[in-house]
């Protein structure tokens, strides 16, 4: 069992350092913040948060694997995934609700209310998912890949996903998961078209870091 971080090295807090009378899964809880469950038989051990907050579960035979590979086991961001809907719901209190493809031709001819209103519809669900997850901010370059799950085929690849890319790096800029959306920080956006999917029309977002060596 670890008396030390496994990621710093820090020590076990006092009150920590032994399971309560009767229990046999614990939690060690180190000074630096890092916290690893334990097994008081020879069960599994696994990191339950990091003291750099970037990871929120990491197996420990995996971990000790990467320290002897002498590789770090913790990243700052490999591939971010997130899923967003491509159709928004319009409510209103004297007529029928409308709902509609967020797309280019959608965004050109619409007022500025909506405009507004699906920005922030985008923000909160986008930062929800951020937070929920302790996601860390981006130390510079990044770029993003859009898979495109279609409802219509005749609905228009950069259309959607150009929507899509506006409004997720508006939330990534608002979360503080990105310095910057411009050229000099944003160097890659992709699009593909995934599949039809009549039920659940989506675009499922991958945000990758760009390592210190492709930059």
């Amino acid at each position: 069992m670890y008396t030390n971080c496994p990621i710093c090295g820090s020590i076990l807090t006092p009150s920590d350092t032994w399971p309560q009378s009767g229990t046999h899964v614990f939690t060690k809880v180190f000074e630096c913040g890092t916290e690893v469950d334990c097994a008081i038989s020879e069960g599994p051990e696994e990191v339950g948060s990091t003291c750099d907050g970037s990871i929120k579960r990491f197996d420990m035979k995996e971990f000790l694997q990467l320290r002897k590979q002498r590789v770090p086991a913790i990243k700052t961001l490999d591939y971010l995934h997130i899923i967003i809907p491509v159709y928004y719901t319009q409510t209103f209190k004297t007529k029928p609700d409308k709902t509609f493809l967020v797309n280019l031709n959608w965004y050109r001819n619409a007022h500025y209310f909506i405009k507004n209103e699906v920005k922030q519809a985008y923000n909160e669900l986008i930062i929800t998912y951020l937070k929920a997850n302790n996601i860390q901010p981006i130390p510079g370059k990044y770029e993003l890949a859009f898979e495109y799950y279609y409802k219509s085929v005749v609905s228009d690849l950069d259309n959607v996903c150009a929507m899509a890319n506006k409004h997720c790096n508006d939330a990534f800029q608002a979360y503080g998961l990105v310095e910057n959306d411009n050229v000099k920080y944003c160097i890659k956006s992709t699009y593909y078209v995934k599949e039809q999917d009549k039920k659940n029309p989506r675009i499922e977002v991958y945000v990758r870091a760009i390592p210190e060596e492709d930059k």
